[in-house]
């Protein structure tokens, strides 16, 4: 979060400052469940590597509801897309396919 808000409190699990970054909740750990830590070191490489271009981004985010996309969601969904197409996905085992 120190990068998404640099001039706040650096870290609480649970805040709604996430939400603010893109999560649906206000703790991120449900919405990282699918992709695990992988989804988040790769939104904060792109926070501390492009951290204008990342703030314009949330800044367009929730000022825009029109085009309202979730930052943190869309991050996590191309991180689980591209291991997918890369091959290198753990297959989880739910209740269903066991």
């Amino acid at each position: 979060m120190c990068c998404c808000h640099p001039c706040r409190a650096l870290f609480e699990t649970d805040s709604p400052r996430w939400r603010t970054a893109g999560f649906q909740k206000s703790s991120p750990t449900l919405d990282l469940k699918g992709s695990g830590v992988l989804a988040l070191k790769a939104m904060l490489y792109m926070a501390k590597t492009y951290p204008d271009k990342t703030q314009a981004m949330l800044l367009k985010n929730t000022a825009n509801v029109k085009t309202n996309y979730p930052f943190a969601v869309v991050g996590i969904n191309m991180t689980i897309l591209l291991c997918d197409i890369l091959g290198i996905r753990e297959k989880r085992c739910d209740y269903l396919t066991c």
